[in-house]
């Protein structure tokens, strides 16, 4: 997921094609919800870069509404990606 909804600025293995579908196609969009767990992005060790993807991909693909950005965490069942409940609190 991640260098599929980043541009470079955020990480040179970014490729914008999917970035741009999205903002393109923004007004007909009600929301999306990257999954941050199995990709560059692990939240529960790195939340700041999780949180700069997050904003950028608000910024860029639906002008700063990041109402339409739900950040997902895996709970259970992603070995080294994982985020309870308690951990998501923890980083949010």
């Amino acid at each position: 997921m991640d260098p599929d909804l980043c541009t470079t600025s955020i990480h040179p293995g970014c490729r914008e094609e999917y970035l741009n579908i999205l903002a393109g196609q923004s007004e007909m969009i009600d929301f999306i919800m990257p999954q941050y767990y199995n990709g560059w992005q692990r939240p529960s060790t790195n939340f700041t870069g999780a949180l700069q993807h997050f904003s950028a991909l608000a910024s860029t693909a639906f002008g700063g509404d990041a109402s339409k950005v739900v950040f997902g965490f895996c709970v259970s069942d992603c070995t080294g990606f994982n985020t309870g409940g308690a951990d998501a609190l923890r980083v949010v």
